[in-house]
């Protein structure tokens, strides 16, 4: 089932719209404009539409501090991988919580934004086409600050420029001060707290976390009072409609791309095979009902001013993100308490509290039930099995607020007693453990001796000047390196005009030579071989094949020379440029076999002699082809033998005479010979790294002095282009090829522009960027959910 599932190849869940493997999603965009480095996706269920992660690929994803649990889902892998602190910061999706139950249930900092935040253009997403409830995008990690720094760098790419669904709303730091300065003046504020939905108790340790929470606020000098809004579980029902518009058609439909089978914590909700959609009328009289709820809600909350002792309505809505500190497998069966404020699209985050403790946590003695999947969800607790498990608590403010949307972190994260980490452009999140021993004072600045450590000063910038310019002149060196791939490798199917063949000369030129000819003329001696017999309707589906196989490896060798060795590329304009130029492959493909079926209907219209004299005048031609390629093998492998004398007596008799200056050495770690020896070879195409070396340390000195930074490294500007500088002569294919291992080109079939190439250098520490973009200069291991609710 994994290969088979492997060999779908697809886009959201599609076949055959062109963008596989050259599409990027608009935030992933925003994140490269801004430094972003995107390492690894990572597990999502399919469907994304459960709260465990589990698909026929990977399998299940536990919880890493408690294996017996779930990760959450859907980004469970996301919410794993970070939670190992495997990574910094991640993105995933939520239309029901996707980003919140896995922040909480692996202990991270989480936010669902309201809809339209953040940019959602070309994400994966179920149910495409379902706007009564839209999904967001939000960011998980291991502190707030960590959040806020990804925030407002996505916020300063302008995406709403871009994605017409992205509201024109930039960070407002003028009322993030207003929060701030409240804090400052120690006022207080208003949290309305919910212990229980209605429907169903939360397990003893997300209470426990809960009071935790209130109790801190409260001994900071803020205000709680109960939170009794209208009735959640009317809210949940039409959550359940808006996701079952199309009964779940879209989630089979993807599934049957492979055939693969539908998970248990999916079929829970969707069943083996589709169910009835709703029509037009109940689509619309959901979206009435959810209107009318979101309504009464705002009303309430409004109404909260009379609640209060600040003379506001209250701030925040504290509550369980889920009814649990984690899932047990195949347990994940109620979503309200998340769900709801996808609903109300009211902004959301997560915040860790504390842990299961088995010694606190023990089960209620006098629960009473009030549904049948209140007591599962009650006896599915286990105070052993759950010890250690991460418990949370979700602020939700309202998106109608001006006061507090969007800026919710600073002071939630002081009233969770967390250290106050300052957001210094770095993404760099240590682990809680301990933090309230940790100095909240940032590390002052090393001190310089100006008479002691000047000298060393000069070092350590010598060392790094040394160290940058090493790394280009080895850029300089690998232009031309991949300036050889170039003629190396033919950016066509085939190294002749495929074009300009009658159907003989294809039959002859395309296909492999028999291992003898005095065989039976209908005989193929195997698959991809001509026979001597004369071009037939079966031999022309042979030659189909043969096409077909080569152009398969011609499109894989101009999508590695379009992506090189750092794809995704860098930048928003590489996207069109490519999508184009896989317009472009496709259409030769299929000039190639226009011209293929051209040819044998010519072939097909010959007379029986006429087909005679054409197939032995290219039986001819193919045999004289043949003898040349002989003749020139032959030459250059008596070239080779001279060469070789002469390098045999070079070494047996060196002279004594020093290099001159013209003479550049060969690259020693190409061949097995000392420095030394190849010092003494006569002049060659080498290089001399040493001068390389030298002339970039100097323009980096000179650019250092100067107080301005090297051309981006990529950039036309100031770069070496392809082929040898500084007098040195190109090096020839065949020297490529015998001296250097292969790299992916740096130009496409077409002759664009040269991209960087991350294998080789890192090459985002030479990348100029802007003010606005430097919140993630010094980022390094930025994951990508790949598109997880």
């Amino acid at each position: 089932m994994l290969t088979h599932v492997c060999l779908v190849g697809t886009f959201e869940g599609k076949r055959g719209t062109g963008l596989e493997m050259v599409f990027e999603s608009e935030l992933v965009k925003e994140l490269r404009a801004a430094g972003a480095v995107l390492y690894c996706k990572t597990s999502v269920p399919h469907s994304l539409m459960t709260g465990e992660t589990v698909n026929n690929i990977i399998g299940y994803t536990t919880n890493p501090k408690n294996r017996n649990l779930t990760s959450g889902g859907s980004s469970g892998g996301e919410g794993a991988l970070i939670g190992l602190h495997g990574s910094p910061v991640g993105f995933g999706t939520d239309i029901g919580g996707s980003v919140r139950i896995p922040a909480a249930f692996n202990g991270l900092y989480g936010i669902r934004p309201s809809a339209g935040r953040l940019p959602y253009g070309g994400m994966a997403n179920s149910m495409d086409g379902q706007n009564s409830i839209l999904s967001v995008v939000g960011p998980m990690s291991h502190s707030v600050a960590s959040l806020r720094l990804v925030m407002r760098a996505c916020l300063s790419q302008q995406p709403w420029l871009h994605d017409p669904l992205c509201l024109e709303l930039p960070w407002r730091s003028d009322q993030e001060q207003q929060i701030q300065d409240i804090l400052d003046a120690k006022k207080p504020l208003a949290f309305g707290v919910m212990l229980h939905d209605g429907s169903l108790a939360p397990h003893p340790p997300v209470r426990r976390a809960v009071k935790m929470v209130q109790q801190t606020i409260e001994r900071l000098g803020h205000h709680t009072i109960s939170w009794t809004p209208p009735s959640h579980k009317r809210g949940v029902d039409i959550v359940k409609k808006t996701w079952s518009y199309d009964g779940g058609l879209d989630i089979h439909n993807a599934l049957g791309l492979s055939g693969e089978p539908i998970a248990p914590q999916v079929a829970s909700g969707y069943g083996d095979k589709p169910v009835g959609q709703a029509n037009a009328t109940e689509i619309a009289a959901t979206n009435v009902a959810q209107r009318e709820y979101q309504q009464e809600y705002m009303e309430y909350w409004n109404s909260t001013v009379e609640m209060t002792t600040t003379g506001r309505a209250v701030d925040a809505i504290i509550m369980p993100v889920a009814p649990f500190a984690a899932a047990r497998r195949e347990k994940f069966k109620y979503y309200g308490y998340s769900s709801i404020f996808n609903l109300l699209d009211y902004t959301a985050c997560v915040v860790p509290v504390t842990n299961v403790d088995k010694d606190v946590d023990s089960p209620d003695a006098d629960f009473e039930p009030v549904s049948e999947l209140d007591r599962e969800n009650h006896d599915a607790y286990d105070a052993k099995l759950y010890d250690g498990a991460h418990d949370h608590a979700s602020p939700m403010l309202p998106t109608s607020n001006p006061q507090v949307k969007g800026v919710p972190l600073e002071p939630l994260k002081m009233f969770m007693s967390q250290p106050s980490w300052q957001a210094t452009g770095v993404i760099n999140d240590l682990p809680q453990i301990h933090s309230q021993n940790l100095s909240l004072q940032p590390n002052p600045p090393p001190k310089i001796d100006a008479n002691g450590d000047l000298h060393r000063k000069r070092e350590f910038l010598d060392m790094l000047d040394q160290s940058r310019a090493t790394e280009l002149a080895l850029k300089e060196v690998l232009e031309s390196v991949r300036a050889a791939n170039q003629l190396a490798h033919p950016t066509a199917p085939f190294d002749f005009n495929f074009f300009a063949l009658t159907l003989p000369e294809m039959y002859l030129q395309c296909l492999a030579s028999p291992p003898s000819l005095l065989a039976e003329p209908s005989q193929r001696p195997y698959e991809l071989a001509w026979s001597v017999a004369l071009p037939s309707t079966e031999q022309c589906e042979v030659l189909r094949a043969c096409l077909t196989s080569r152009l398969y490896e011609w499109r894989r060798r101009c999508e590695t020379s379009q992506y090189g060795g750092a794809y995704p590329l860098n930048g928003r304009d590489q996207q069109p440029r490519l999508i184009s130029a896989n317009e472009r492959i496709k259409q030769e493909e299929t000039a190639y076999y226009e011209h293929l079926e051209d040819a044998f209907e010519k072939w097909r219209k010959l007379t029986d002699s006429e087909r005679s004299d054409s197939w032995q005048q290219a039986c001819a031609k193919a045999f004289a082809r043949e003898q040349e390629k002989h003749f020139a093998t032959k030459r250059k492998l008596d070239m080779l033998e001279q060469e070789t004398k002469q390098l045999r007596r070079k070494l047996e008799h060196p002279p004594h005479a020093t290099q001159t200056s013209e003479e550049a050495p060969a690259p020693s770690s190409f061949l097995t010979l000392s420095r030394e020896a190849i010092q003494n070879l006569p002049p060659s195409t080498g290089w001399d790294y040493d001068m390389l070396i030298s002339k970039w340390q100097a323009r980096v000195q000179s650019a250092r002095s100067a107080q301005r930074s090297l051309p981006a490294y990529g950039s036309d500007a100031g770069t070496p282009q392809a082929g040898l500088t500084n007098g040195h002569t190109p090096m020839s294919v065949e020297e490529h090829r015998g001296s250097w291992s292969t790299q992916d080109s740096g130009r496409d079939a077409h002759g664009d522009e040269d991209h960087d190439h991350d294998v080789v250098m890192n090459g985002d520490a030479y990348h100029e960027r802007s003010a606005s973009s430097s919140h993630l200069n010094e980022s390094r291991g930025l994951d990508r959910a790949s598109g997880a609710h």
